[in-house]
């Protein structure tokens, strides 16, 4: 199903992972596939985080097997009210993301540029884990894309 223009939504995956339960991928006629955005299972009533922690660590832990250690990692404990956890990445306060940066390090498998994994709020106590892998040409299409948009004006 199109989503957006050269965004797909579909529930299943070459190689599905069962933390996930829709993929987005973006293709470009001209580009190729751009990007890859895995969107994880809702985790239910986890204001503290664990579950979300626990579930992002565990995928972590698999990509490293892969693609070697993450190049940047944001986040940790946040000390302050941890019952917060999650609402403060909600109010867009607090992030806990890991990324594979290909040009500063990362083992890069194929053609994948870069990696992305994320905890996202739905809300003050649901979550989920976001996973994107982007490709080369993703930078070439967003230049583009701004280019027409500009000629709007």
């Amino acid at each position: 199903m199109e989503v957006d223009k050269d965004v797909y939504a579909c529930t299943d995956a070459p190689k599905p992972h069962p933390a996930f339960e829709l993929y987005l991928p973006s293709h470009d006629d001209g580009l190729g596939v751009l990007k890859v955005r895995a969107i994880g299972k809702t985790l239910k009533n986890d204001s503290y985080g664990h579950q979300a922690r626990a579930e992002i660590e565990r995928i972590k832990d698999q990509l490293t097997a892969k693609y070697g250690e993450p190049t940047s990692h944001y986040g940790g404990s946040y000390s302050h009210d941890p019952q917060d956890w999650l609402l403060k990445i909600y109010q867009n306060e607090w992030v806990y993301d890991y990324y594979w940066f290909q040009h500063i390090g990362y083992k890069q498998v194929g053609n994948v540029y870069a990696i992305g994994l994320k905890v996202r709020a739905v809300n003050y106590s649901d979550s989920r884990i976001h996973l994107d892998f982007e490709y080369p040409n993703l930078e070439k299409y967003i230049e583009r894309k701004r280019a027409r948009e500009s000629d709007a004006f």
